[in-house]
């Protein structure tokens, strides 16, 4: 079950960066993926919701789609 979470979050994660207006480069190889993975998870992301921008950007993103 703990598997599938995963992936379905990863999944997620993608269409949320397909949506970004730069999207991110490509990965380069196996290993570029699981460190780029694992920064995104552990440092990136949880850094995005302590700072409060998680909020600025919903606000901004729902004053664009109106």
């Amino acid at each position: 079950m703990s598997i599938g979470v995963m992936v379905a979050a990863m999944g997620i994660q993608g269409f949320g960066h397909k949506k970004e207006a730069l999207p991110a480069e490509p990965f380069t190889s196996a290993k570029n993926a699981v460190i780029r993975i694992f920064l995104e998870q552990l440092y990136t992301f949880p850094k995005f919701l302590i700072s409060g921008k998680w909020y600025s950007a919903l606000k901004v993103n729902r004053h664009t789609d109106s």
